[in-house]
């Protein structure tokens, strides 16, 4: 199924097109000073052909190639990455060693993300339906679907206490893709988010009180905008501007910072901003696209 980028062109019904555009309000042109000391992030690129997992620091500074695949996870204890390969889900080391596929193929497994604990990994698949949401533990054993159809899950998260499931869901009833939160014991699910805007990409803040997403209408072909929200789906504000594709949000492990991945110079790219909107700037650059960002603990 390829990357992130192919599967969020397909569920919002946008083509994030590569626009050359100038530089507008809020967007700098050159990398940020380092200030995360020992932060990470895990990415994906294809600049040297192939999609492969990479690992940066949090500036942008020394990047180093992984394992080919896409959609990389770390563990709460940051030793272990989750990722997609070959429609599978693999975990290797956080040095690129020790790859292990967790998920056979066929059926289809995407999405990873681990639990709190680090003892499980979080997923959809199509190993029954076409898409629910299960958890494994991290060596692949005790499969347990979460969700049940008509609802197709997409981007599930745990949220920090692992007491809630985040995921984009869609459901036959014409509002296309929403937001939805899970209680992780009893399922019961309630929806956060309303049309007309396709609402996707979900992501918990490091504190749990929050959740970042991505938007993007069906009938706007250029567009898509991060936004946040509060727990409960109050309190909308939209952070990244537009005209340009942004997408993929994640929260730095202190919340003060959000990596996104966006269009905005001509190419699929990741960056940073305050977790207000503000101070954006890039981390990587072509050749190739970079897209998947996330934070290491």
């Amino acid at each position: 199924m390829g990357t992130h980028l192919v599967r969020i062109n397909r569920i919002l019904g946008v083509a994030i097109v590569l626009l050359l555009l100038p530089s507008t309000g809020g967007w700098a042109q050159t990398p940020p000073a380092a200030s995360f000391g020992s932060d990470k992030i895990a990415f994906a690129s294809n600049r040297d052909g192939d999609w492969w997992v990479y690992v940066m620091n949090a500036d942008g500074s020394n990047v180093a190639r992984l394992s080919r695949g896409s959609a990389p996870a770390f563990s709460p204890d940051g030793r272990k990455v989750a990722f997609e390969y070959n429609s599978g889900i693999s975990v290797m080391n956080v040095d690129g060693t020790n790859v292990t596929p967790v998920t056979t193929v066929p059926p289809e497994s995407y999405f990873p993300s681990f639990s709190p604990d680090g003892r499980e990994i979080l997923f959809m698949s199509n190993r029954e339906y076409p898409w629910l949401l299960y958890v494994m533990n991290i060596d692949g054993s005790n499969v347990t679907r979460l969700t049940r159809p008509p609802m197709e899950v997409w981007f599930p998260q745990f949220s920090p206490d692992g007491r809630k499931v985040v995921f984009s869901g869609v459901r036959p009833n014409g509002q296309g893709y929403q937001i939805y939160l899970m209680d992780a014991d009893s399922g019961n699910v309630v929806q956060l988010t309303k049309p007309p805007m396709q609402n996707v990409g979900p992501t918990f803040s490091p504190d749990g009180r929050r959740i970042a997403f991505f938007a993007g209408s069906e009938n706007d072909t250029q567009s898509t905008s991060i936004y946040i929200m509060n727990l409960d789906g109050s309190n909308v504000i939209r952070l990244s501007s537009q005209p340009w594709g942004n997408s993929s949000p994640a929260f730095s492990r202190d919340g003060s910072k959000i990596a996104f991945a966006s269009t905005h110079d001509g190419s699929t790219q990741i960056y940073l901003m305050n977790a207000d909107g503000s101070n954006i700037v890039p981390l990587t650059a072509p050749p190739g696209s970079s897209a998947d960002p996330t934070f290491g603990p």
